[in-house]
């Protein structure tokens, strides 16, 4: 017996304008086609709703494939928060530490949220790096200054 949904009436869906769709076709891939989604979910990595984005970094995740390491990276040169974190995560779970180095060049250039750190910093450890180990100590002493300064939950790089 098939499902009321196929393949393609879901890989339709997931490219509607309209974000609850998406949304609801990124579930059901996963659930119903969880061999299938990963071209669809690849092409959900760059969509525009976070929380689409980040589902499809979570499939990539919990289905690491090496095909699909490219399209990771290349969030790892834009995303934030959650999305970033899932797609380290999930090119560590590959063994595919090319992550490392574009992550560093944002972080040195750019501010990123804390969150966006820690998801990296665990992905950086699986792989047992010692750039990991190097920004986790340069944080903590960035903590350190804000506790001294009497503020704790500033946000700085």
């Amino acid at each position: 017996m098939g499902y009321l949904w196929t393949l393609e009436n879901l890989a339709g869906w997931a490219q509607s304008r309209h974000v609850d769709a998406r949304l609801w076709a990124a579930r059901h891939l996963e659930e119903y086609y969880p061999e299938e989604a990963a071209p669809i979910m690849a092409s959900l990595l760059q969509d525009a709703d976070e929380e689409v984005a980040a589902m499809a970094a979570e499939y990539f995740h919990g289905r690491p494939d090496p095909r699909f390491a490219d399209s990771l990276l290349r969030v790892i040169e834009t995303g934030k928060g959650f999305v970033l974190a899932s797609c380290a995560r999930a090119l560590a779970e590959m063994g595919d530490d090319r992550f490392i180095p574009l992550f560093l060049k944002r972080y040195t250039s750019e501010s990123l949220r804390l969150l966006d750190h820690l998801g990296v910093l665990a992905a950086m450890a699986r792989l047992k790096r010692p750039e990991g180990m190097w920004l986790l100590r340069e944080l903590m002493e960035k903590a350190l200054r804000k506790l001294e300064k009497g503020n704790p939950v500033a946000e700085e790089n």
